[in-house]
């Protein structure tokens, strides 16, 4: 994605310079300058009319250190992966640290956390920076950094363990269902404004900014599916929820670190209580993959020997031994993967369950082919031809797409 975004830049920055004469290009500099110019007085002048909020802010937290350097690691996270490979792939993504239900649950829980610095591409990047910035800036000298950066990760954990547990083949990569989390703990501290009277009042230019800056985020990455709806809402909810049961006295004071600690904690055990249901999630894919490549496999082996068979040069024990030694033995271990009772997502129920009876029916073909060379009987191996072609019928109707 950011080499074709790249590339489009490029196409567009030549037809744009071929098309235009000297005199127009420096023209459109000079407008473009003015502008920038333009704008960047209109925001120092904004930014001084609120400055004594933004003062009110840096003497409640001094130093706000979660939000750049959320931002900082993101960015150079994303640059790094660009630099590296090609970015926007499911297999790039989980190389590089995006959660998917098979890997996250067999021993590799850090991608919970590493999954929301992991971004789908610049688009991406840019409106979770969009939504990160200008809010958390704000939250986190309301708050304080110590509960800011435990609610941005609590709220993107949970989202993570919903995503894995409802979507557990779904790519999962990006900040959004976090951010969501400071959102939903903006809401609480509005709500505890309510109740009790503020010492710190958000003003309305800046109540303006974070919406608008909001709203692009949301608009972006609701039906952008990096992270699923309901992982978003679950970030949201977790927010909320911890700026109700910690930030009562926000409208004073930030968050004391020893109640963040407290949270922190009964977090973590509830994560981890929902992590353990999850464990050994298995994609099966794979093994079906496998199951399909011996069976073609073996097939072209029989279909190789029966025309030696024909020509005379090999006997019908030989036809028995190969069945019974080295086709029906193969089968056999591709069944061993499908008869465990491994946690398989709910969608891949029905894709074991047919070829655990594809691989029934399809040994019991060759036992009889078998049956049928060592008895001399062509009508046994009419009905193991039956067999074959009832298990072949079997497989056309799993449903199922290649890994």
């Amino acid at each position: 994605m950011p080499v074709v975004f790249l590339l489009l830049l490029i196409v567009l920055a030549v037809v744009g310079y071929r098309a235009t004469t000297v005199a127009e290009r420096a023209r459109l500099a000079k407008e473009l300058r003015l502008r920038t110019e333009r704008r960047i007085a209109l925001a120092r002048k904004w930014y001084r009319a609120q400055d004594p909020y933004f003062e009110t802010l840096r003497g409640r937290t001094p130093v706000a250190p979660v939000t750049p350097a959320i931002a900082i690691v993101t960015t150079i996270w994303f640059l790094v992966i660009v630099s590296g490979s090609v970015i926007g792939g499911r297999d790039t993504l989980v190389d590089w640290g995006a959660s998917l239900g098979p890997r996250t649950s067999n021993a590799e829980w850090w991608r919970l956390l590493t999954a929301l610095f992991v971004h789908a591409g610049p688009l991406h990047l840019l409106a979770c920076l969009i939504g990160l910035l200008p809010a958390g800036l704000v939250v986190e000298r309301l708050v304080g950094p110590v509960a800011f950066g435990v609610i941005y990760l609590t709220s993107g954990v949970f989202a993570g363990l919903l995503t894995v547990s409802a979507y557990p083949m779904a790519v999962s990569a990006g900040a959004s269902a976090a951010i969501c989390g400071v959102y939903g703990l903006a809401f609480s501290i509005w709500v505890w404004r309510v109740l009790r009277e503020p010492r710190v009042s958000v003003p309305w230019p800046v109540m303006k900014w974070l919406l608008v800056s909001g709203s692009v985020f949301l608009l972006y990455n609701v039906p952008s599916g990096s992270v699923p709806l309901a992982a978003e809402l679950m970030g949201l909810l977790v927010g909320v929820i911890s700026g109700l049961a910690i930030g009562r006295e926000v409208g004073s004071s930030p968050i004391p670190v020893r109640r963040c600690a407290a949270m922190g904690g009964v977090t973590l055990a509830l994560s981890i209580a929902a992590a353990i249901p999850l464990r050994g999630i298995t994609d099966i894919r794979p093994d079906i993959d496998r199951m399909i490549a011996t069976d073609d496999r073996t097939a072209a082996l029989f279909r190789e020997r029966a025309t030696q068979l024909a020509l005379g040069r090999i006997s019908e024990q030989a036809m028995i031994d190969l069945i019974e030694r080295e086709i029906i033995p193969a089968l056999e271990r591709e069944q061993q993967p499908l008869a465990s009772e491994a946690l398989v997502p709910d969608d891949q129920q029905a894709l074991r369950d047919a070829a655990r009876e594809y691989l029934r029916v399809r040994i019991d073909s060759w036992r009889l082919r078998a049956t049928a060379f060592r008895k001399g009987s062509l009508s046994l191996l009419r009905q193991a031809d039956a067999r074959e072609g009832a298990a072949r019928d079997l497989l056309v109707r799993i449903p199922y797409h290649p890994s």
